[in-house]
């Protein structure tokens, strides 16, 4: 087994593509206990690969294809547009902007958490109309 393939084991499905990015949904489980086989590099921890939630090609380019962000599979579907905001943000800064990884994830973090506190505003808003 090489690499290439190894990530085709860790993808579970293509979820969409957004702003040319393909959004794919990875196991959590095979991603962080597979994909260190393959990567050399002090990098990546004796446990394993370090994405919490959601990565992209550019914060691990050793793993993750060119133009992909993956979501892990133990978050549940509700969240995904969270994670993918921040990892489109992520991505956009770094690329247009020439940002690094901790100007841009900063930057990805600011957004990620504006969606969510509109949309706990909007849940409230909607608990409290009789």
């Amino acid at each position: 087994m090489n690499l290439s393939e190894a990530i085709e084991l860790c993808r579970i499905r293509k979820i969409t593509e957004i702003e040319g990015y393909q959004i794919w949904l990875v196991s959590d489980i095979l991603t962080k206990a597979l994909l260190p086989l393959f990567v050399k590099d002090s990098t990546f921890s004796n446990t394993g690969i370090n994405i919490v939630e959601g990565a992209n090609y550019l914060s691990d380019p050793k793993i993750i294809p060119e133009r992909e962000i993956w979501i892990l599979d133990y978050i549940a579907e509700p969240y995904w547009k969270y994670i993918i905001r921040h990892e489109v943000v992520e991505c956009n800064l770094r690329n247009h902007d020439g940002m690094t990884y901790s100007e841009a994830h900063n930057i990805a973090n600011k957004e990620e958490w504006k969606l969510r506190i509109k949309d706990v505003i909007e849940t409230l808003k909607n608990l409290l109309r009789f």
